[in-house]
């Protein structure tokens, strides 16, 4: 008798200054090996980056106008202080607005088995799937959505500047279970690699791939296989749960 398996949905968040139309692009090698069993979702930040100083090709393009294609539009989930303002209780510009969004795709768009993000997506990956596992921030315990079976988490970190959230999240005695990957340049400048080793510490057993480049998701035969065979964990791991 042939099983058919369901697809797993992975909802995706670029990186500052992306888009989804981009980061699919980005990232079409990378989830190659195992398209057909997965049903990626891309969507883009809330926060419309207007700053040239940034990331200059893409942001100066959005100085033309709109007829600049969506594609060249960057976009953001929040901004830093020193960029804008953080709100009354400590919190970046646009991250409480964030993960209101993110709660309305979660329930319009949902469920989603995991979420993959890059760098800013990657923090912000990693911040939902403590709040859909621990329940005590931004998204309440009475939530419809499921805590989150996997993350796939690349170039991320924590926000060890915002105020709000240092007393509540990736606390070193409160390691999340939700099951994660997180894929480390070992010569990215923009997020070092400390930095993402110290998010990946807040995780109960991570998966980690280290890769000899620098910020970017990369699509080479050995990143392929580690996600192949973690996704495989996963599924196997949720199959021998539902059997228990």
């Amino acid at each position: 008798m042939n099983i058919v398996r369901k697809k797993l949905r992975i909802l995706c968040l670029h990186g500052m200054a992306q888009n989804a139309i981009l980061f699919e692009k980005k990232t079409a090698g990378f989830f190659q090996d195992i398209k057909e069993q997965v049903e990626l979702v891309y969507i883009r930040g809330p926060l419309k980056v207007l700053d040239p100083e940034l990331v200059s090709l893409v942001e100066r393009a959005t100085q033309v106008g709109e007829s600049v294609s969506e594609e060249a539009r960057p976009w953001a989930w929040w901004f830093i202080a020193n960029r804008k303002p953080m709100d009354s209780e400590g919190y970046f510009y646009g991250f409480k607005e964030s993960v209101e969004y993110i709660q309305q795709v979660l329930l319009e768009q949902g469920p989603f088995d995991g979420i993959m993000g890059f760098s800013q997506g990657a923090c912000f990956t990693g911040y939902l799937a403590h709040m859909l596992e621990k329940r005590n921030g931004l998204i309440p315990p009475e939530f419809p959505h499921p805590p989150l079976k996997f993350a796939i988490i690349a170039g991320g970190f924590i926000l060890t500047s915002q105020p709000a959230t240092q007393s509540t999240y990736f606390l070193p005695n409160q390691k999340l279970e939700t099951p994660s990957m997180h894929v480390i340049g070992e010569v990215d400048t923009i997020i070092p690699p400390e930095r993402s080793d110290l998010l990946t510490s807040r995780f109960k057993n991570p998966t980690v791939f280290y890769h000899p480049g620098a910020h970017f998701v990369p699509k080479t035969q050995a990143a392929r296989k580690i996600l192949s065979e973690f996704l495989s964990s996963v599924i196997q791991d949720n199959q021998a749960q539902a059997h228990m």
